[in-house]
């Protein structure tokens, strides 16, 4: 296993993801420990993964690459929902999703000093976010922002 994930489902379970070193993605009910759907397929190895609700009904898997490739995938058809433009051809070092008042993002961080945050229900052009050390990980819970970087911990208070 390369990377894994906790996110909720459209039906408001316990999702736990799974990336392999064959490419594939496996979603798992976490109470039930039972698959949720046959295993997902990305053309590259996911090194990171998120998943995350975007609406009462629906929720998204976010899978990123070392070549700098971001994809959603919709857990429940199995198919590939978007592939965001890839503005830096870095390795994606991390993503987290987060609902906000305004609608639902996706933070990512390719390329070692920056942020990007994608407002993946309206599609819009992203914020990007320069940082003075290299980003390793992050996670969002609507209001605020953490970003793990190679000087500590910051955390910030953002508004969607």
């Amino acid at each position: 296993m390369r990377t894994v994930t906790l996110g909720t489902g459209p039906d408001g379970n316990t999702l736990l993801a799974s990336g392999g070193y064959d490419g594939s993605i496996r979603l798992w009910d976490w109470h039930t420990k039972q698959p949720v759907h046959s295993p997902l397929s990305d053309t590259l190895l996911p090194r990171v993964l998120a998943c995350g609700t975007i609406s009462s009904d629906r929720c998204l898997v976010a899978t990123g690459d070392d070549q700098g490739f971001v994809r959603l995938l919709d857990p429940v058809s199995g198919e590939q929902f978007a592939e965001l433009p890839r503005g830096r051809r870095s390795p994606v070092q991390a993503l987290s999703f987060s609902t906000t008042a305004d609608g639902h993002l996706l933070i990512l961080s390719a390329g070692s000093v920056w942020l990007q945050l994608w407002d993946v229900t309206a599609a819009t052009t992203p914020v990007t976010l320069r940082r003075r050390s290299e980003v390793r990980a992050i996670a969002a819970d609507g209001t605020t922002l953490a970003i793990g970087d190679s000087e500590g911990v910051s955390v910030l208070a953002f508004h969607g």
